[in-house]
């Protein structure tokens, strides 16, 4: 049985002194596998304390973003997770609004 569907929207939260925030679309799903590109994301910034929130923007792809297939995991609570990189993971969003932090 897969846990991640077609058509699901992964988040992900990384980074190293802010706190950068990305939204992946799942293009295919295997019961292993899934396929997944870059969504664009709406943003409203605070610019006086260098926070925000961010929304994806469904079917919406970053232009540079291409396909990935990534093996579907599971974290230390046995929940689904995907690795797009070795230091970037992403779960199964849950539909609220994602807070990031930035430089000026």
């Amino acid at each position: 049985m897969n846990i991640i569907k077609e058509g699901a929207i992964l988040v992900s939260k990384w980074g190293y002194e802010q706190t950068n925030v990305d939204f992946y679309q799942v293009i295919k799903a295997t019961s292993k596998t899934v396929v997944i590109r870059e969504l664009q994301k709406q943003k409203s910034d605070n610019s006086a304390n260098m926070t925000g929130l961010a929304v994806p923007l469904r079917d919406q792809f970053c232009e540079k973003s291409k396909e990935m297939r990534r093996k579907i995991d599971t974290d230390w609570k046995g929940f689904p997770v995907i690795y797009v990189s070795k230091y970037e993971s992403c779960q199964i969003w849950d539909g609220e609004l994602q807070k990031y932090t930035s430089y000026a």
